[in-house]
């Protein structure tokens, strides 16, 4: 997490604001600096990055594949990698 938790910091000391969705979707001013964090599939490390998002007070979006958490199924590239 120590890498996340840079990489967040560097980008708010460069003047980035970190924007949900639903911000972006709403409109956003032109000429600012502006940066959507998404997770993607469901990993259970995905968790961790939860304690660097409150301590910066910023928004991150999840995105959760439900069909392989609730089936237990790998996803194809994780399966592969194994073998």
């Amino acid at each position: 997490m120590a890498d996340f938790r840079g990489f967040v910091e560097e980008m708010l000391e460069n003047g980035y604001t970190v924007v949900s969705p639903a911000q972006i979707d709403a409109g956003l001013s032109p000429g600012r600096r502006y940066l959507t964090i998404t997770f993607d599939d469901g990993y259970f490390n995905n968790m961790l990055a939860l304690d660097v998002l409150d301590q910066f007070r910023v928004p991150a979006t999840f995105f959760v594949s439900t069909d392989h958490v609730q089936q237990n199924k790998a996803f194809w590239w994780d399966a592969f990698s194994a073998s």
